[in-house]
C-alpha cells in the first residue's frame, strides 16, 4: 500500500491509460464541515466487462498482459476502508470507468494526501495527447487547472526559451499550492483543513 493518496492517483492513472482514454479527471474534494475527503478519477477509457468490475478488488487479477498482479485499485481500496471510508467502482465497455475513495481525515489510519502537485505536473507533462481536468475543493476554496491550457503555455514558452520551463512548473504549482495539502501528515491533516477555511485557503506558517 502507498504511504500517500497522491501515489495511489497517480497508480490509477496508469490504468486509465493502459485502457485508452483520452479524458481523464480527478476530483479531490473535501466540504465544509466535513470530516471526510472523496477522491474520484473518472476516465473514457475501454471499460470493464461486469467479470472484470466483479474481479478488479482481487489482488491477483489483472487484465494488462506480462503483469503478475493488480495491486492499484485492491490497495486503494484498502487505505480508503482503513481510515473507515469506503470505495466504489463503476465502469462499462461504453462509458469508461470512475473510482471514488472516501476517506476519513480525523482517523490515526488516515494516509496524507501527499505530493500532489507532483503527481498532477507528471501526468501533464508525460502524456500531452490526453486531456486532464484537475478540481480541488477544499472546504469551498477550489482550484480547477487543465492539462490543455496548461500544455500549451508550457510548450509556447519551451519553443523560446528553456529558461521558461520553470517558471511554468511554478505557474501550475502555485495554482495548487494555496492549500499546501501535499505536505500535509496524517497527524495535523483534519486540522489543516479547518486552519485554512478561515485563511482563506492560505497556509501562513
Amino acid at each position: 500500500m502507498f504511504s500517500e493518496i497522491a501515489l495511489h492517483i497517480l497508480d490509477i492513472l496508469q490504468n486509465s491509460l493502459y485502457a485508452s482514454a483520452t479524458i481523464i479527471e480527478i476530483h479531490i474534494i473535501k466540504p465544509i464541515n466535513s470530516n471526510e475527503i472523496t477522491v474520484r478519477i473518472c476516465d473514457n477509457g475501454s471499460g470493464m466487462t461486469k467479470m472484470q468490475l466483479h474481479k478488479c478488488f482481487d489482488p491477483f487479477f489483472t487484465t494488462k498482459e506480462n503483469k503478475a498482479a493488480g495491486l492499484g485499485i485492491p490497495f486503494f481500496k484498502y487505505a480508503a476502508e482503513l481510515s473507515g471510508g469506503n470505495f466504489s467502482v463503476e465502469s462499462d465497455k461504453k462509458n469508461g470507468t470512475e473510482i471514488k475513495a472516501v476517506f476519513c481525515t480525523d482517523s490515526i489510519n488516515c494516509i496524507p494526501v501527499g505530493d500532489i502537485f507532483s503527481t498532477v505536473y507528471s501526468a501533464f507533462i508525460s502524456n500531452p495527447e490526453i486531456y486532464f481536468y484537475v478540481c480541488i475543493d477544499i472546504n469551498g476554496v477550489s482550484v480547477n487547472c487543465d492539462s490543455e491550457k496548461f500544455t500549451n503555455r508550457f510548450y509556447e514558452n519551451f519553443s523560446l526559451s528553456a529558461g521558461t520551463i520553470n517558471e511554468e512548473k511554478k505557474y501550475l504549482e502555485n495554482k495548487l499550492k494555496c492549500f499546501d495539502i501535499y505536505k500535509a501528515d496524517s497527524a495535523c491533516f483534519a486540522d489543516y483543513l479547518k486552519k485554512i477555511s478561515v485563511q482563506g485557503g492560505k497556509n501562513e506558517d
